[in-house]
């Protein structure tokens, strides 16, 4: 069995070379069998693209992810990853960092309740109160006038018969 330590630190160093260039050919395999040989700008991918990759997704869609974590993550500065990997970025392109206090956007009627109720004013607010409270009393008023003509046939129903 081979000892994964060398006994020099230089042969520590080749045995990391020989494994760089062997993860690099099988990567190479890989991304010629999918034909993403090269990227967008004509550019060829090494394993090292896997880490610009990476920190990109993680500017664009790491929720909460911000720049000294994601420096310390991969092993960078928070300048490096300003200047090489969030300059290519447009402002808009991650609002949503950019509103981070902001309650986000869900589908829950609940919250989505809480947020219309947040939005109202006090002048809106008594303005749909007393819209609702007229509404009631004009469904109780018409209730109270169906009982009314109810009662009414049933008077009229109990004197006919008294008089036949």
């Amino acid at each position: 069995m081979p000892e994964l330590f060398a006994k020099k630190p230089e042969d520590n160093v080749k045995q990391r070379d020989k494994a760089l260039v062997l993860m690099q050919r099988q990567f190479s395999v890989i991304l010629a069998d999918a034909s993403l040989e090269r990227g967008p700008n004509n550019e060829a991918r090494t394993l090292y693209s896997l880490r610009h990759t990476c920190i990109m997704f993680r500017l664009l869609y790491g929720e909460g992810m911000d720049l000294l974590t994601l420096a310390r993550n991969a092993r960078t500065s928070t300048e490096m990853i300003d200047r090489f990997y969030a300059s290519h970025l447009e402002g808009e392109q991650n609002i949503e960092m950019i509103q981070s206090r902001r309650k986000r956007k869900t589908t829950s009627t609940e919250e989505q309740i809480e947020n219309a109720i947040a939005a109202l004013t006090d002048e809106k607010l008594t303005a749909i109160l007393e819209q609702r409270l007229q509404s009631k009393k004009d469904s109780v008023v018409a209730e109270a006038s169906a009982t009314e003509s109810k009662a009414r046939k049933i008077k009229r129903a109990k004197t006919d018969d008294l008089n036949n």
